[in-house]
């Protein structure tokens, strides 16, 4: 009996002794509570994927403010009314050129937007005169130029076409009407009043010198209103400056 009660005292006194070290060591893998528990590091943001539609535009031939010009000769027949609601329509007041030329142009400003299409406002002017009458006017104009198989490279990017819109005033004067005060009396024989134009025309943009670019150009060109009939078929030469343009290569 005493051995017995002496072996459960010595037994108890070992787990004492032994009960710290226990709880002085976690399990292995187990965090230690004694050591500060370091934060969680979030993950990197992912780098954000190239967007092709946010590139830069780089032109490789127009670009920037512009200044343009065309001369040409312009042929048609052109017939009207004097601005008189009572005569329009009337074969006794009909004036005629008959098939004339005479001389036509435009000036404008403007900026290319990319390599192939530009934009400009001015104004275009017109001289003719045949049957004894002389035909002048001005039109203020808005153009559009476009390159539409720029992307082909070569020759297609010099080849484009305009589009132009306007309104202005055409009138016809007797060749042979007196000078001086007498001469004002006399009422034009043709008088638009507030016409329209449209005209489109395909030209060649590809010789170059520095910024500036001139070549050929054919087109249609129509003013009308209720007293005037314009129609001119042109030829002509078109000049234009691209402030921005790079210089051509050598």
């Amino acid at each position: 009996m005493a051995k017995t009660i002496l072996a459960s005292a010595a037994l108890t006194l070992v787990l004492a002794a032994s009960a710290p070290a226990l709880a002085a060591d976690p399990p292995a893998g187990a965090p230690d509570p004694a050591t500060p528990a370091t934060p969680a590091t979030p993950d990197a943001p992912a780098a954000a994927k190239p967007n092709p539609a946010q590139d830069p535009i780089v032109s490789t031939r127009r670009a920037g403010f512009t200044v343009g010009f065309t001369a040409s000769l312009g042929v048609g027949d052109i017939t009207g009314y004097p601005l008189d609601i009572a005569k329009r329509g009337k074969a006794e007041f009909r004036a005629d050129t008959g098939m004339t030329a005479g001389a036509n142009g435009a000036v404008w400003l403007g900026g290319a937007l990319t390599d192939w299409l530009v934009f400009g406002v001015g104004l275009g002017g017109t001289y003719s005169q045949g049957n004894g009458t002389v035909v002048s006017g001005y039109t203020f104009l808005f153009r559009t130029e476009a390159f539409p198989l720029f992307w082909l490279g070569g020759f297609w990017r010099e080849a484009g076409l305009a589009f132009d819109t306007g309104a202005g005033q055409i009138t016809g004067e007797l060749q042979d009407k007196p000078a001086g005060a007498a001469g004002k009396q006399i009422a034009p024989v043709i008088d638009s009043g507030a016409a329209s134009r449209v005209g489109v025309s395909v030209f060649y943009d590809g010789l170059r010198l520095w910024k500036l670019s001139t070549g050929p150009f054919v087109a249609f060109d129509y003013t009308w209103s209720a007293s005037l009939d314009q129609p001119l078929f042109l030829v002509g030469l078109r000049t234009s400056l691209y402030a921005k343009a790079p210089t051509k290569a050598k």
